[in-house]
């Protein structure tokens, strides 16, 4: 198996367990002003060009937390 088909990115229903059920989802735009840098995305979750190019297209689902951290400006 190729190593990017080894990543995925997978958008689940929330469960009654798990953080999105208790937190939801941001929405994130991904690439341009103001959106999360490409980058960023491929260096932390190894994202293939095509998982790229459709959260250029759709935006980024994230947890809070998860969110403040990819928008956080570096020190």
């Amino acid at each position: 198996m190729a190593e990017q088909q080894m990543y995925g990115v997978a958008h689940c229903e929330p469960c009654e367990e798990c953080v999105l059920a208790r937190e939801g989802a941001v929405h994130l735009p991904v690439g341009g002003p103001g959106g999360v840098p490409i980058a960023l995305l491929r260096r932390l979750y190894g994202l293939s060009i095509a998982e790229v190019v459709a959260a250029r297209a759709e935006g980024y689902r994230a947890t809070p937390v998860e969110a403040r951290y990819l928008t956080d400006p570096a020190p």
